[in-house]
Order: C-alpha cells, then structure tokens, then sequence
C-alpha cells in the first residue's frame, strides 16, 4: 500500500519543502469519530449574522 508510512502515534517526521505534515496523537479510527469540546461565544450568530450583511472591503 502507497502513501505516507504510519510511524505510529505522536510520531514525527521531517516534512519536504512545499508540503506539509499533520500531527496528530490518536489513531486514525478515534480521529474519524473525536469531537472535541467546544464552547461556542454567545455572540457567534449575532456577530456572523451583522458581518455577512456588511459590504466587503474595497482596496
């Protein structure tokens, strides 16, 4: 099987230039389901809602 080499969890390797190496610490079955705890601000809707409706800066 092709592709990058599964050093294990936590494991490193030097990255080529131009391209990029995620990181992780959980097997690929435990990452496909995690869902991390994440509170959202009470004022994500509100500040979403007025950004979107502002016209985008000009240059």
């Amino acid at each position: 099987m092709g592709g990058v080499p599964n050093n294990g969890p936590g494991t490193t390797t030097r990255p080529t230039e131009g391209t990029a190496t995620p990181l992780w610490d959980l097997p690929v079955d435990k990452l496909e389901t995690y869902l991390p705890d994440f509170a959202e601000p009470s004022d994500f809707d509100e500040f979403w809602a007025e950004r979107l409706t502002r016209p985008a800066p000009t240059m």
